[in-house]
């Protein structure tokens, strides 16, 4: 986009994705985005050439790091921003369009290190887009808004998909739309048992379990934080050898796609 609305349009289109701001800026009639946006660091980067941005909202205990990269016909994963995000705050990240044709494209790759909840468990989220130019498509602009939510639910995908809401609206008789996209971070569970994070509760969790004991007698520990309240089945707030039996005694009875009670492993 190579025209003087550029501003007009970023403003615009960002109320979209303003559920992803804090309260009292998301209310303002005339949004000043400047606290919130990201400086790139490709030293080539156009304002006047934006035709995208992307929004990250992050809970309270969680931040992240962001990665933006880009493949162009010039070569492959050019650094496009690189930034840190602090615990419960929002950033917007201003993307320049273009026309993604075979000689003139950029493929972006968005890569997002969440570390947070309860056990300073850290994850990844990524993601590839493409953001169309607007001299050479119906004029548009690219909003999206990563909203993440922390719980404790148990899930094998840590970050998980719960929802998605597109707003459209009208700016100067052109159609100005964004969507804002809400993931569920489970970062503060765990399945009691499975200390190796592989879903599975086997020996290898109950071996894991048997040298931290080992470990711990030497005053150093080998878990992470999720990982020894997952290894303390019996809740008695240490890792043990009686954990390690308890784990394998699971696995024993778990057979043929069974589901043992764990209560039944302690009596």
């Amino acid at each position: 986009m190579r025209h003087s609305k550029t501003t007009a349009l970023i403003s615009a289109a960002s109320l979209a994705v303003m559920s992803i701001l804090p309260a009292a800026q998301a209310n303002a009639a005339a949004p000043d985005l400047s606290e919130f946006t990201a400086v790139p660091v490709f030293e080539f980067f156009n304002k006047n050439d934006v035709n995208g941005m992307i929004g990250i909202k992050l809970p309270e205990t969680v931040s992240a790091h962001v990665e933006i990269t880009f493949d162009s016909p010039e070569g492959l994963d050019f650094p496009y921003y690189v930034t840190d995000i602090k615990d419960g705050s929002a950033l917007l990240f201003l993307v320049e369009g273009y026309s993604n044709t075979e000689d003139d494209y950029r493929n972006y790759h968005l890569s997002i290190d969440l570390t947070g909840g309860t056990y300073g468990s850290t994850v990844n989220y990524s993601e590839d887009f493409t953001v169309p130019d607007g001299n050479d498509v119906p004029d548009s602009f690219y909003a999206v808004g990563y909203q993440f939510e922390l719980d404790d639910t148990f899930s094998k995908d840590t970050v998980e998909l719960t929802g998605t809401e597109t707003s459209t609206m009208d700016y100067n008789g052109q159609e100005v739309s964004g969507e804002v996209r809400t993931y569920a971070l489970h970062l503060n569970s765990f399945l009691k048992g499975d200390i190796n994070g592989d879903s599975v509760i086997d020996g290898t969790d109950a071996t894991l379990a048997l040298k931290e004991y080992a470990a711990l007698g030497q005053g150093v520990s080998t878990l992470t934080a999720a990982q020894t309240a997952a290894a303390d089945v019996n809740g008695s707030g240490n890792v043990d050898g009686s954990d390690a039996t308890m784990i394998l005694r699971y696995y024993a009875l778990s057979g043929g796609g069974k589901t043992p009670d764990w209560n039944h492993i302690f009596d």
